[in-house]
């Protein structure tokens, strides 16, 4: 019976041709033919969905075929020996990955109550696995390709490990989440606001931080989630003045072909009468709903199909978007 390693090079690929990817990876480690022959032909990988998972003891690599398999290895960090096998692993993934991946995730793991000693082991491993990330995704020619990037990690220096080595034409959405902590943090992104990533995707997640850059950063997003530490009396005031809110709802909201939501959270630092009373003053009108405590709404300039419609409940958020003006005008009440 002839080998699989002597067999002609098309019908090698016929074979490979039926395999899914996580049986190619075991008959790469039957033999250094085989193994050859698979990383130079580099077959396509049918994986949709990666996932690391990184603490102080291991490494979990996660990934989903197109056919709802998963899979997951674990790497421990206890040697370099470990180390490496994980890299050598995750990079024949990449190297065979030639479908747009539909999500790429990268988890950070974070525990509140950790010593000095316990936070500082943490640190430096997660500081030695992003830079091995980073050199392993910069000097690819093509850059990898996701829909999703779902980051939990704690500063932009960490995420600038990873976001700029991502396909700025292909990503649609981008989530990040610093881990958990007991109370909100400050969050500066000013590196992250300027990549075209940024710029490109049209839909931001983002959960237990403040943001502290212009909300200009933020109105390209289709759908957007954010916090900021207040949106005060005096804000809402100047909305039809020229400064940096104005601009925020009069000219990106407002002319937004593409907006679907806007949420902006925040702290309360005023009493729901008070606003309520800006609001009448600001929007052109309010109308009723079951669910939320107002509605307003401000006509689009030049849209007479489209409403902006402002929904609050005073205390932690107001959200923004689109609706059209037939489900609107029988029920508003004009504020004059």
């Amino acid at each position: 019976m002839t080998s699989l390693s002597k067999m002609p090079d098309i019908v090698l690929s016929t074979i490979m041709d039926h395999l899914n990817f996580r049986s190619l990876m075991i008959l790469r480690k039957t033999c250094h033919d085989i193994r050859n022959f698979i990383d130079d032909s580099i077959p396509a990988s049918s994986i949709t969905k990666i996932q690391l998972t990184v603490n102080p003891e291991q490494v979990v690599l996660e990934f989903k075929y197109s056919e709802s398999v998963s899979q997951q290895n674990f790497y421990s960090l206890c040697g370099q020996e470990a180390f490496d096998l994980f890299w050598n692993d995750f990079e024949i993934i990449l190297k065979h990955q030639k479908l747009i991946l539909e999500s790429f995730s990268v988890t950070l793991k974070y525990k509140n109550g950790l010593n000095k000693l316990e936070a500082s082991v943490r640190d430096r491993v997660n500081l030695r696995f992003l830079n091995q990330l980073k050199s392993l995704l910069e000097p690819r020619k093509r850059l990898l390709q996701i829909e999703k990037l779902d980051l939990i990690m704690e500063d932009q220096e960490k995420i600038m490990c990873v976001l700029p080595y991502i396909d700025a034409n292909k990503i649609k959405e981008i989530v990040i989440f610093p881990g958990p902590k007991r109370e909100m943090v400050v969050f500066p992104s000013d590196k992250v606001v300027e990549t075209e990533q940024w710029k490109n995707a049209k839909k931001l997640a983002s959960a237990n931080f403040l943001v502290v850059e212009p909300i200009e950063k933020f109105t390209h997003f289709d759908n957007c989630r954010i916090f900021v530490d207040t949106i005060s009396v005096e804000m809402i005031q100047k909305l039809k003045e020229v400064s940096a809110i104005d601009q925020f709802v009069l000219t990106n909201l407002l002319q937004s072909k593409t907006l679907k939501s806007f949420e902006l959270n925040h702290r309360p630092h005023y009493q729901s009468p008070e606003l309520t009373q800006i609001f009448r003053t600001v929007f052109d009108g309010s109308f009723p709903d079951d669910v939320y405590e107002d509605c307003w709404f401000s006509r689009i300039p030049g849209d007479n199909e489209h409403a902006l419609v402002i929904r609050s409940c005073y205390y932690s958020w107001i959200t923004f978007s689109r609706r059209e003006w037939w489900m609107i005008k029988p029920n508003y009440e004009r504020i004059s």
